[in-house]
């Protein structure tokens, strides 16, 4: 720019010429220039003015003032805002180091006990109303707490054994102090959908004696150790002793729990009952047909993963009001069951046994597996067959039972370079013929009702 014009009036209507600056006053008493684009500028007027902040503070702001990202630093902050209007608004959480305040929360210092006393001060807390055992388990119970601090009478279940005014305990009601009334004041769960778990503990509100009644799957627990994530729960009815089995009863696929007697009515439909996946040693579990229809709506037994008298297969009721009991062995990892019905015999198995299961057989050789000692071998088959006993199998008094329904004849002997024996000489089983194999002795088998 070579050349200032001093342009008189008010603001130009159009750009100074090429290399010239328009200088002119307007309306609101200040000066402004305009270069040859056209564009205008303020300037700042000097001396006091509206609006500019002296470094005297002679010159009020006459709008809000942000400072941005930048920070002011200064002697002394003073609020002259009265009282209804906070002094000024923190939006962090940030905790604000040796900031120091005389009161919290409407409440004077005074009204707080400091570590040095070991008290409550005796002003702003006296009627604080304790409503559960939980708040009250959470004060240090001791007698200078107790005695400078008067709890007042509405700490619930305690008036009767607190003395408020000496903070002493009756004498005769004492042995409540663990617990103050456990029969009136433990808490229960009436309305449980599953079984406890370790961590439905003290922290939960529950204590020795607190009852849980899953209504879903229609089980009772008590508890007898309410420790912080250890909690033991014992179902009413279960365990090993001599408490006798917990009835429940079911129409539908259900998984069994160790000492329940499960009552079935299938009259609705056939149906699985399944038993416990870890059984422990002698685990006891009854499965009875009450509703008189497994005849023909079986019940099925499923084995979850165990076996029952050494087979890998589930079991079924299918006489009308029959029924099993079913025990664990854990020598022998399998669940050892009795069957129980009416006179009317609906599979062979019942007519030898009473109990077990068929095991169908259709080739030419077989030999005898573990399970075979408490279920009926059945062998089926046109052309000769040879049944073999494993070296040292079964215990002495232990039975095989085998039914021949095939057109060939099945030969019963030791399996090769075996160390035992069979005594007997009869030891062929003909068509429509069934054997009962005994171990005699330790070493010695024998075929009882075979022929030559």
């Amino acid at each position: 720019m070579s050349k200032i014009t001093c342009y008189e009036g008010a603001t130009p209507g159009t750009a100074p010429p090429a290399g010239t600056v328009y200088l002119y006053a307007k309306a609101d008493g200040r000066w402004y220039w305009m270069d040859d684009t056209g564009t205008e500028y303020p300037m700042r007027p000097v001396g006091a003015g509206t609006g500019d902040l002296l470094a005297d503070g002679t010159v009020p702001l006459t709008a809000n003032w942000d400072v941005g990202a930048f920070t002011i630093t200064a002697l002394r902050f003073v609020s002259d805002v009265p009282t209804g209007t906070a002094p000024f608004t923190v939006a962090s959480t940030t905790l604000v180091t040796n900031l120091n305040a005389d009161q919290l929360d409407g409440n004077d210092a005074t009204a707080f006990a400091t570590a040095a006393q070991g008290t409550l001060a005796d002003s702003a807390l006296q009627a604080a109303d304790i409503d559960s055992l939980s708040e009250l388990n959470a004060l240090v119970l001791d007698a200078t707490l107790l005695a400078s601090s008067d709890i007042g009478t509405s700490v619930q279940a305690w008036d009767t054994i607190l003395d408020n005014t000496t903070a002493s305990f009756t004498t005769a009601d004492e042995t409540k102090l663990d617990g103050i009334d456990p029969i009136a004041s433990v808490q229960t769960n009436l309305s449980a959908t599953v079984a406890p778990t370790a961590t439905d503990d003290t922290n939960a509100g529950y204590a020795v004696g607190s009852s849980w009644w899953d209504i879903t799957n229609d089980e009772v627990y008590l508890c007898i150790d309410a420790t912080a994530a250890a909690a033991v729960w014992k179902q009413v009815g279960s365990g090993t002793g001599g408490g006798g089995l917990t009835p429940v009863f079911k129409s539908g696929i259900y998984t069994a729990v160790a000492g329940e007697a499960v009552f079935c009515d299938s009259t609705g439909g056939s149906f699985t009952v399944t038993l416990p996946a870890t059984p422990g040693d002698a685990d006891n579990v009854v499965v009875v047909d009450v509703g008189g229809a497994a005849g023909t709506n079986n019940i099925t037994v499923a084995r979850n993963g165990s076996t029952i008298n050494g087979a890998a297969a589930d079991f079924v009721i299918d006489q009308n009001w029959g029924g099993a009991n079913f025990a664990y062995n854990n020598t022998g990892t399998t669940w050892e069951h009795q069957l129980w019905g009416t006179s009317a015999v609906t599979n062979v198995n019942d007519l030898f046994t009473g109990f077990g299961d068929v095991n169908p057989q259709t080739g030419t050789t077989y030999t005898f597996v573990a399970a075979d000692l408490y279920q009926l071998v059945r062998a089926n088959n046109a052309a000769a067959s040879t049944y073999s006993i494993p070296d040292s199998f079964g215990s002495t008094g232990e039975t095989l039972n085998l039914l021949n329904v095939g057109a060939g004849t099945v030969t019963v002997q030791m399996a090769g370079g075996a160390s035992d024996t069979i005594g007997s000489s009869a030891n062929t089983v003909p068509q429509g013929d069934a054997v009962t194999i005994v171990k005699d002795t330790a070493t010695s088998w024998y075929v009882v009702g075979g022929t030559a």
